[in-house]
């Protein structure tokens, strides 16, 4: 089980929107270390806005699915496209965090936002105008280690190759992507450590687990 020569890589279209969620609600959310820090799932719920977040941007047509000889999803790379906004360096990446109706998922786009922020990936590289950046990376845990993110990482840059994109970013919150990205000769930018990001009493937010203690942007030109 889990021979990668068996296995399909495509791009994903709006058609596997459900397979999608079910995987990441199965495989993604529960191993995630934000989502777990905070009990995101907690009680088997769901949270529509993580949801959606995953899938809003299957029409760029940037985003990959790897599928089992049964036609199974195993593996899921999700992206979009950033663009720099006129006279902004900073792209528009998350909803507005103040009308999310969920509190834990609004604390999750908080941290991102500021990630984003003080990682300043188009500050950092003024000749960029645009990238894509991967938002979601999982691999079916009976599938794992055989190379399938990588699989999924190399054609994701080559995607942004293709539609004309000069770079891809990753803002890993997982330990475990970090290093996979790390291997694969991405650029290192800004760590953002956990216990930085604090509420008004000044207490962390985020009650990681190790190794999961720092966010770590990295990009990688195509």
């Amino acid at each position: 089980m889990g021979d990668p020569s068996s296995l399909t890589v495509r791009i994903a279209t709006e058609a596997d929107k459900e397979a999608i969620v079910a995987f990441a609600r199965k495989f993604f959310f529960v191993d995630e270390p934000l989502t777990i820090a905070i009990r995101l799932m907690e009680g088997g719920g769901r949270c529509t806005e993580l949801e959606d977040y995953c899938t809003e941007s299957l029409d760029e047509a940037n985003s990959l699915v790897a599928l089992n000889d049964s036609g199974e999803v195993v593996g899921i790379i999700l992206n979009a496209t950033k663009r720099r906004k006129e006279g902004d360096a900073q792209p528009e990446e998350l909803p507005p965090p103040e009308g999310l109706p969920n509190t834990k998922f609004r604390n999750i786009v908080r941290l991102l936002d500021e990630a984003d922020a003080q990682a300043d990936v188009f500050g950092r590289f003024p000749d960029v105008d645009a990238y894509v950046d991967i938002k979601i990376l999982s691999v079916h845990p009976d599938y794992r280690g055989r190379g399938i993110a990588k699989q999924l990482i190399d054609q994701s840059r080559e995607i942004a190759r293709s539609q004309g994109v000069p770079m891809v970013r990753c803002v890993c919150t997982s330990y475990y992507t970090h290093k996979a990205v790390a291997r694969l000769g991405f650029e290192h930018v800004h760590t953002m450590p956990y216990k930085s990001f604090v509420d008004e009493e000044g207490s962390p937010v985020f009650q990681t687990e190790s190794p999961h203690d720092n966010v770590e942007t990295y990009v990688a030109r195509v």
